[in-house]
């Protein structure tokens, strides 16, 4: 299969990002389990991340800790040295999570329910000292879908873009105040390669990835007032059981359009997508490469904005972006439709 195409991601030790292209960079940046207040970088400026809480500890809130990306990120903090309060849907992943780590303060919060979020708010608050605030904001938390889009109802269309975007926007409105309290804060979204290149299949998720690039770009320009830092994710193919449980949702919403005059048209497409998505589940790169972005952009002195994580990304993002400039989408639209027919 051709290496241009996400659905074949080179091995983990391969993958590099335009940005971070040395590990061995994050390891005494955001893998160190030293105080979080140190000097970050040689022959730099020495910068401190402000004291949050009464441990003494930065605080970070980090949607979607139930599985993944975000509780691998959560977990990884926990142990090197922040106040991590992990957003899961349910008492029991909770629990899970607090066994697992023990320095880690779960916290339910749904950020498809806006009472929820607010709830959420009032508690982290609460559980923060009046004069200190948040230093970082992960919003992780998102749900995918595979389906054509003549054939996916209106309401799961609706549950993708409410979780992907809304919910970051949800979350971060009642969190800012607590973000504003701290100096330098930072604001983390953890986006997709799907946000700038779009598949056939994946309408729903690439519509709420390409939104929430956007609502990342916006946000950073407003939060510079207030000195807060946005950084987004563009992770390519990531080791992470979110395609493996949209799986069966999808493939509820091909069985419910099994009437439709044009599903048999589809199915054969699905079935590729369905199979693309699990071998990228399958083959994909490790949270250990998340995990360095994301402690860079809370904890470097100067955090980027944009963190594409791994080659066949970096490569397919790069060459969507020339195509699209020389008016040859021909040539993407080949190259993924070639890339989908191997499976």
């Amino acid at each position: 299969m051709s290496s241009w195409s996400l659905f074949t991601p080179v091995r983990c030790k391969q993958l590099h990002s335009i940005q971070v292209r040395d590990q061995s960079r994050f390891n005494s940046r955001a893998q160190s389990k030293r105080s979080p207040t140190r000097a970050l970088s040689r022959g730099r400026r020495q910068w401190q991340l402000a004291v949050c809480s009464q441990d003494g500890l930065p605080a970070v809130l980090v949607t979607g800790a139930s599985s993944g990306i975000g509780r691998a990120v959560a977990l990884h903090l926990a142990s090197s040295g922040w106040r991590v309060f992990g957003g899961v849907r349910r008492e029991v992943d909770g629990a899970l999570l607090k066994e697992e780590e023990q320095r880690i303060e779960p916290v339910i919060i749904d950020v498809a329910n806006a009472e929820s979020v607010a709830k959420a708010a009032a508690l982290v608050r609460g559980l923060l000292e009046d004069d200190r605030g948040l230093q970082g904001l992960v919003n992780n938390a998102g749900v995918a879908m595979v389906a054509p889009l003549e054939l996916i109802p209106e309401a799961e269309f609706a549950l993708v873009m409410d979780v992907n975007v809304l919910g970051p926007l949800r979350v971060t409105q009642c969190f800012l105040p607590l973000l504003k309290k701290a100096p330098r804060a930072r604001i983390v979204n953890v986006g997709s390669q799907a946000g700038t290149l779009a598949y056939p299949g994946f309408g729903a998720y690439n519509c709420s990835k390409f939104a929430l690039e956007a609502f990342s770009d916006t946000l950073r320009m407003e939060m510079k007032m207030f000195d807060i830092s946005v950084s987004h994710l563009s992770p390519g193919a990531v080791k992470t059981p979110i395609w493996e449980r949209s799986g069966k949702r999808s493939n509820d919403v091909m069985e419910a359009a099994s009437t439709h005059e044009a599903a048999a048209q589809y199915q054969e497409l699905n079935r590729q997508t369905l199979a693309a998505a699990g071998n990228a589940a399958v083959k994909g790169c490790s949270v250990q490469e998340t995990n360095f972005a994301i402690s860079h952009a809370l904890s470097d002195p100067k955090p980027k904005t944009h963190y594409i994580i791994g080659r066949a990304a970096n490569v397919m993002i790069r060459l969507r972006k020339l195509l699209g400039i020389l008016s040859l989408d021909w040539v993407f639209d080949w190259l993924v439709l070639n890339a989908l027919s191997k499976f």
